[in-house]
């Protein structure tokens, strides 16, 4: 049986659109009905509901569809374990938040480079929640964002943690008295967008404290949607507002004196930089870059204080990727 019919079905089962399966496995949709239609003639059933509104398997592809994903997975692994990873010539793309393309993602895309010289590496930036709807729909490989995530058929695993301070402008700003986080809310404080990695964790920060209406809604200004790290750093310069950000980032501001951290007596979390994936994950370039990207983080943590970057003892916790993609 030829498994590109078996590999149309996994993947139209899963995007649920003759097109997007199309644009996937790099065809036409006329291709894709072909492949369905002879799957649906070697094995003498009907694989979808060809009445329903959206795409639906029958009861027989159902049962179907979890051996062909075994198949098409065992199909990939014995395909990747033929070639070495100098010869593996993929195309991976790999999402990432800012405060890892400000980082260490140059280290990775060289270490990437160097191992998998033949390899695409396809590099797409945005806020955790841009980017884990794109791992959802499969317009990403992996991506490395602010986790851990949570959700069915997601591999998370930690990477590194950054602290968070909150930064201020301390010619507008008295940054020498430390203050309550009840104060702080009474203060211009600036809040990364929803959808924005960190936000939902810096609004319950809050809530935790009982303040609900951050920043309030008294005042004559108010900036609430801050999108983009770089925007973040001049809104704290300037004196614009005061914002919880990775302090590694800071340190040249913070030696000169152009931002100042505010001693607030409760701390803002940390962020978890974590690496994500769909599973079953039978691509070895998958495995790879997340065993690359920590080796990166690493490289990076030499270069900052431990207690502004850090690596995630849970990284050591791992699977062990070697064993399972060879």
């Amino acid at each position: 049986m030829n498994t590109r019919f078996l590999e149309t079905l996994v993947w139209l089962t899963r995007l649920r659109s003759f097109s997007r399966t199309a644009e996937k496995l790099n065809t036409t949709q006329p291709a894709v009905s072909n492949r369905i239609n002879k799957l649906e003639e070697l094995l003498g059933v009907k694989l979808y509901d060809r009445s329903a509104r959206q795409f639906e398997l029958t009861p027989a592809g159902r049962r179907i569809i979890r051996l062909a994903e075994q198949i098409v997975d065992l199909s990939g692994e014995l395909r990747e374990a033929s070639i070495s990873d100098e010869a593996i010539d993929a195309k991976l793309r790999v999402g990432v938040i800012e405060i890892v393309t400000m980082s260490w993602l140059p280290d990775l895309v060289d270490m990437v480079g160097e191992s998998f010289p033949k390899a695409v590496l396809e590099i797409g930036t945005g806020t955790t929640g841009q980017l884990l709807q794109q791992l959802r729909q499969d317009e990403m490989d992996l991506v490395i964002i602010v986790g851990p995530v949570n959700e069915p058929h997601t591999l998370s695993i930690p990477i590194c943690n950054v602290a968070l301070e909150w930064l201020a402008a301390p010619g507008k700003y008295d940054c020498t008295r430390e203050i309550d986080v009840v104060d702080l809310s009474r203060m211009p404080v600036v809040l990364n967008g929803p959808g924005s990695s960190g936000y939902d964790m810096l609004i319950e920060y809050f809530r935790g404290y009982g303040i609900h209406n951050v920043p309030s809604h008294d005042r004559k200004l108010v900036i609430d949607c801050i999108y983009s790290l770089g925007t973040a750093m001049q809104v704290v310069r300037t004196g614009l507002g005061i914002m919880a950000l990775p302090v590694f980032l800071f340190n040249e501001d913070l030696r000169e004196g152009r931002v100042a951290c505010m001693p607030v007596r409760q701390r803002p979390p940390n962020f978890t930089i974590t690496a994500c994936c769909k599973e079953p994950v039978a691509n070895r370039l998958i495995h790879r870059v997340i065993d690359m990207a920590n080796a990166a983080a690493a490289a990076c943590a030499l270069r900052y204080d431990p207690s502004q970057f850090w690596l995630d003892q849970r990284a050591n916790q791992r699977i062990n990727f070697d064993d399972g993609a060879q």
